[in-house]
């Protein structure tokens, strides 16, 4: 299949792919002696049907990071001011349930549904040791609304043993240049059989996927440094006649066996 490149331990299995972006998917792996060229890149692909793609052994490891999703806090954003309405800027609410949760270190933070507004980005830095998921009931009723040009949730952390689940809710856009959806961070390097990301059950998009709305990403997911990260059942969008082509799906970046899998890119 034209646009493939792969090679070492990277899975990839029934990913469906429609239509062309500037690159659909990029991964990156970390090799026992550092980083090693790309080993898989999807780009300007066109394939209309759900299509087994096996580029090496998937992990053997449990596909999740633990049992459940709740760690023993959970914290509601709505507590922390956020409204959900579509309309109130919720972007403070968002920044002060994170920094909660890297303060009690393992903390869950709870999207319920509604539309929860960021008119700017929220940017966190943590260290070692923290642990958070962010989790809401579906993609289509818990949504993140990104209401401005230079993106959604950037997190980073000094270490790469603080591991982060997402999970359950949606990530969209009302503006022809969103930024990036959502970006966790971590310095590469090494090698670890622990799982330190985790994303499943979220649709990333246009916050209306119809004719006549030009909204867009940037970027979708993108995850740089992970050990073993794990994609499953995440759709990345863009409404159908956007005049910007979404610059990358899903990227997953100087990263140690990563695994994708039931996952959907249009452009």
């Amino acid at each position: 299949m034209p646009g493939i490149v792969a090679a070492g331990l990277v899975s990839i299995v029934y990913m469906h792919i429609t239509h062309s972006m500037k690159s659909i998917i990029l991964v990156t792996f970390l090799g026992c002696c550092g980083l090693c060229n790309t080993i898989l890149t999807i780009a300007h692909a066109d394939v209309s049907s759900n299509v087994p793609l096996s580029t090496g052994a998937a992990p053997s490891l449990p596909l999740r990071l633990d049992t459940g999703v709740q760690h023993s806090d959970t914290l509601n954003i709505r507590a922390f001011g956020a409204v959900g309405n579509g309309v109130t800027d919720d972007s403070h609410a968002f920044a002060a349930a994170l920094k909660a949760a890297i303060k009690v270190k393992r903390a869950s933070i709870y999207i319920p549904d509604g539309e929860f507004v960021l008119g700017k980005p929220v940017s966190v830095a943590f260290g070692k040791d923290i642990a958070i998921t962010i989790y809401g009931n579906s993609a289509a009723t818990s949504r993140i609304l990104v209401s401005n040009t230079r993106g959604g949730i950037f997190l980073k952390s000094s270490s790469r043993q603080s591991p982060v689940i997402l999970r359950d809710f949606g990530i969209v856009t009302n503006k022809k240049n969103g930024g990036t959806a959502f970006q966790y961070t971590v310095p590469p390097g090494g090698k670890s059989p622990k799982r330190m990301f985790e994303a499943r059950n979220l649709h990333i998009g246009p916050q209306d996927q119809t004719q006549g709305n030009d909204q867009s990403f940037n970027n979708g997911l993108v995850s740089t440094g992970m050990y073993r990260p794990f994609i499953y059942n995440v759709y990345v969008t863009q409404s159908v006649d956007a005049t910007h082509k979404m610059d990358v799906g899903i990227n997953i970046d100087e990263t140690w066996v990563p695994h994708i899998e039931a996952s959907y890119v249009k452009g």
